[in-house]
């Protein structure tokens, strides 16, 4: 498999459904861990226990920095692509397969981000379109990128910041940037930077 991919839950259980659900409509293979961070919702747990059992599925005594997951995530996993997916996501059936198109079609391109909230991309499609970004941007959310292009989060450092550090790291290091547009998401707590034309606005994509 070319892909691993990591959703970290706690007491958001029906968001996970529908991201797990997505995910499982996926038109390539790829590894899925879930990690529940100890969550006391109703329902959580008889969940977890009908999962297939080719996901790999762990719960946290306790509720452990995100920042500690990502590291851990990243060193065990043994694919060349990383994504690290928030569970509050609605993606398409091409969603990884797209990204793993762009990487092997552009050798400068580190990490990739997937259109979100925007009202110009509401329908995904099977042709690949995507934008090279070359300069630093911020939408840290949602990444994939090449695995030998991670480093390490210090376990000090705030998880609210940890996507920038991640995303600092990856142009210091030359590496590209791109926006993928033929297969757009749902976030239902962040959207795609203003400046790329991303609305905060949810509504209207999915009533």
């Amino acid at each position: 498999m070319d892909i691993s991919v990591l959703v970290v839950n706690l007491n958001n259980l029906e968001f996970t459904k529908d991201c797990v659900n997505d995910l499982m409509s996926q038109d390539c293979d790829f590894n899925l861990t879930i990690i529940d961070q100890n969550s006391s919702e109703e329902g959580t747990k008889e969940y977890f226990e009908s999962l297939p059992e080719n996901i790999e599925f762990i719960k946290n005594e306790r509720n452990v920095p995100l920042n500690h997951l990502w590291n851990w995530f990243v060193i065990k996993s043994d694919t060349p692509y990383i994504c690290l997916l928030n569970n509050d996501v609605r993606i398409a059936p091409n969603f990884l397969s797209s990204a793993i198109q762009v990487f092997q079609t552009e050798p400068t391109v580190g990490f990739v981000n997937h259109v979100s909230n925007n009202k110009d991309y509401q329908e995904w499609s099977n042709e690949l379109e995507y934008k090279l970004i070359e300069t630093p941007y911020r939408q840290g959310w949602d990444p994939i990128f090449r695995k030998e292009c991670y480093n390490q989060l210090p376990n000090e450092l705030s998880f609210f910041y940890g996507d920038d550090y991640v995303y600092s790291k990856l142009y210091s290091s030359d590496m590209k940037g791109a926006y993928i547009l033929n297969s757009p998401m749902i976030h239902f707590e962040r959207s795609t930077t203003v400046e790329k034309g991303g609305h905060r606005m949810v509504h209207s994509l999915v009533n």
